[in-house]
């Protein structure tokens, strides 16, 4: 799993999040899930795919999670 493979669901997540700051830096909320909690972020994720009918099994969300765990 990629975090660019998912700019629809990111960009709604930032829309709906506060941007995350640290002293004068200021990071998208999604690519702090991304990168600081990956299952929240594939739960969130695939919250926002059922609200669009297009909802993750979560087999194939093991299977995601066993290339984006090679990947990294």
């Amino acid at each position: 799993m990629y975090y660019e493979d998912h700019a629809d669901f990111n960009e709604t997540f930032d829309r709906d999040n506060e941007p995350v700051r640290l002293g004068n830096l200021e990071l998208l909320a999604s690519r702090v899930l991304f990168h600081g909690d990956r299952e929240a972020y594939k739960v969130a994720l695939n919250d926002h795919l059922a609200e669009q009918g297009t909802a993750v099994s979560s087999a194939a969300f093991a299977s995601i999670g066993a290339v984006s765990q090679e990947a990294e």
